[in-house]
C-alpha cells in the first residue's frame, strides 16, 4: 500500500531591520590660527616667539609656527616686530570692528503751559507752608510765654505752701489759676504737636517734588527751623 506524499510547506524567513548604533560627529578641532589669536589676546601683551612656542605646547617647528605668525599680521590680526635676536608679536585690538550704534529713544520734551501750571502750584504750596510755619512759630512763642506764666504761678503756690497753712487764704490767693493754666498749656502743647506733624509732612513732600534738603527750603524760604522738627533725609 503505497502511502500518498504531502508536500510540507517551508516557512519563509521573516527579514527584520538591521539596529545600528548611530555615530556620534566629533567636533572640530580648533585651527592653529584661532588658537594663536586666542592666546595672544588673552595675554593682553607683546610676547616673543620663542614664549609662544614653548608656552602653548604646539607640536610644530618654529617656522611654520613664524609662517602662521607672519600670515595673521598679513591680515591684520597681529602686530610684529623683528629685532636681529627676537621677533615679537601683539594682538591687534584695533582691528577690531566697532559695535554698531545703539539708536537713541526721543526723549518727548514737557509741554510749557503744563510746566508753568506746576510751577504756580508749587509756588502756591510753598507759600501755604511758609504762612502755616510761622503760625507755628507764633504758637511756640505763646507756649513759652505760657510756661513762664505758669512756672510763676507754682513758685507763688510753693511758697504759700511754705508760708500759711490756712486752705482758705491759699484759695484766695491763688484763685484755680494753677490748675486753668495747666489746662492751657496741655490743649497748647497737643496743638502744637499736631500742627507740627502736619507742616512738616508738607515741608518734606515739596521738598522731594523740588529735590531739595527740608533744611535748604526753609532757608530758602527765610523760615526758622528751630522748633520744627524735620525729618532727616
Amino acid at each position: 500500500m503505497k502511502t500518498a506524499m504531502i508536500p510540507t510547506r517551508t516557512r519563509a524567513k521573516r527579514a527584520y531591520p538591521v539596529i545600528t548604533t548611530p555615530v556620534v560627529a566629533a567636533k572640530p578641532a580648533l585651527s592653529e590660527t584661532t588658537v594663536l589669536l586666542s592666546y595672544l589676546r588673552d595675554m593682553m601683551r607683546p610676547c616673543g616667539l620663542l614664549e609662544i612656542h614653548e608656552k602653548m605646547g604646539l607640536q610644530m617647528d618654529k617656522q611654520h609656527l613664524v609662517q602662521l605668525l607672519d600670515g595673521l599680521v598679513a591680515q591684520g590680526h597681529l602686530r610684529c616686530k623683528k629685532c636681529p635676536s627676537i621677533q615679537i608679536y601683539v594682538y591687534n585690538f584695533s582691528n577690531q570692528q566697532k559695535p554698531s550704534a545703539v539708536p537713541t529713544t526721543k526723549v518727548r520734551k514737557p509741554n510749557k503751559a503744563a510746566l508753568e501750571k506746576e510751577a504756580a502750584q508749587l509756588r502756591a504750596a510753598t507759600e501755604e507752608i511758609t504762612t502755616k510755619i510761622q503760625e507755628t512759630q507764633q504758637r511756640c512763642k505763646e507756649l513759652a510765654a505760657l510756661q513762664e506764666r505758669q512756672k510763676a504761678a507754682l513758685d507763688d503756690w510753693h511758697v504759700l505752701l511754705k508760708a500759711d497753712g490756712d486752705p482758705r487764704a491759699m484759695a484766695r490767693a491763688c484763685g484755680g489759676e494753677v490748675e486753668h493754666l495747666m489746662d492751657a498749656q496741655t490743649k497748647q502743647r497737643a496743638e502744637l504737636g499736631r500742627l507740627q506733624r502736619l507742616y512738616t509732612h508738607m515741608v518734606t513732600a515739596v521738598s522731594d517734588i523740588e529735590g531739595v534738603h527740608p533744611r535748604q527750603l526753609c532757608e530758602r524760604l527765610g523760615i526758622e527751623i528751630t522748633r520744627v522738627q524735620l525729618k532727616n533725609k
